[in-house]
């Protein structure tokens, strides 16, 4: 098996057994179930996104909080992991690019899925 860097923007595939990434093209690395497939509306995608990123976010605060109300303050390596937990949340929000790369990142998945949007983005 070919070894990769961590990519914390990648995508899991939407079937929970299935250990596989999703690709540029929508479609998981192992089983090639595009996006929508797996149970989740096209539009689950993004707001489960979403809410790991926010969920995170508040993770972090935590952190950050509590280092700051002690009297070392914050470890570098507590530094170090909460400015990695930071890029990983940055690389889940869909809203990370803005509203319309969001936009098109939801239509490309519809057109892999085979799909139209009902709503006419």
């Amino acid at each position: 098996m070919e070894e990769t860097a961590f990519d914390p923007r990648r995508r899991l595939c939407p079937d929970g057994s299935c250990v596989g990434v999703l690709g540029a093209d929508g479609r998981c690395s192992v089983c090639q179930r595009p996006v929508g497939a797996g149970g989740e509306s096209l539009a689950e995608a993004p707001a489960e996104a979403w809410t790991a990123a926010e969920r995170i976010r508040q993770l972090i605060a935590a952190v950050e909080r509590r280092a700051a109300s002690g009297e070392a303050g914050m470890s570098a390596g507590v530094e170090a992991r909460t400015r990695w937990a930071k890029q990983v949340a940055d690389g889940l929000d869909p809203f990370g690019a803005g509203v319309d790369a969001l936009s098109r990142r939801h239509e490309e998945a519809a057109e892999t899925a085979g799909r139209s949007l009902p709503y006419g983005f």
